[in-house]
């Protein structure tokens, strides 16, 4: 029912240039999508005549041009996709491009860094890392399941067989020599 009423409505919408050129009107100009050109024979290659206002918003009168057939089937199927991108947007009340790629969300909040930046947050990566594995094995592990591996306390806890405080203290221990270490390295 729905694709039914945007078919009546896309013919109606298609044929108004013809019907209000038959009453005497110009047709709007957001309304006609596909306007009528005359062909002409030149030289054994077929000419359009067209109206550049028809597919130019800046033009402000009406400027007919001859132009080759391919051009002007050309001109036709760009006015027909614009007509398309237009009715999707609308439908999916999607207000930016639906071409541009999936992570549109991801890229719009991304801040884009200075090399600078990258290098210094590379360098400290380093530290971390380095200062990391100065830690024993099961501080390490655990810190690194905790906060690199998003694993809660309890099924860190539950993964060793051991109870949650015993946990939570080494975690803590951990973080206490890491803020040294990385004091110490800078």
């Amino acid at each position: 029912m729905y694709l039914l009423f945007w078919g009546y409505a896309f013919l109606y919408y298609s044929a108004a240039p013809v019907r209000a050129m038959s009453q005497g009107a110009a047709p709007h100009p957001l309304i006609s999508i596909l306007p009528v050109n005359q062909k002409i024979e030149i030289g054994g290659i077929t000419h359009e005549k067209i109206n550049l206002r028809d597919y130019y918003p800046f033009y402000s009168k009406d400027t007919v041009v001859e132009v080759p057939e391919e051009v002007a089937d050309l001109l036709r199927e760009y006015k027909l996709a614009e007509a398309a991108y237009f009715l999707r947007t609308y439908r999916h009340k999607a207000y930016f491009s639906l071409d541009y790629d999936v992570n549109v969300e991801r890229d719009v909040l991304m801040a884009v860094l200075s090399p600078l930046d990258i290098l210094e947050q590379k360098e400290e990566n380093i530290r971390l890392y380095r200062a990391l594995a100065s830690l024993p094995e099961k501080q390490k592990n655990r810190i690194y399941a905790h906060y690199f591996l998003g694993m809660s306390k309890a099924d860190i806890a539950k993964a060793e067989g051991t109870h949650k405080s015993r946990i939570s203290r080494s975690i803590n221990a951990g973080l206490h020599s890491l803020e040294k270490i990385l004091k110490k390295i800078s």
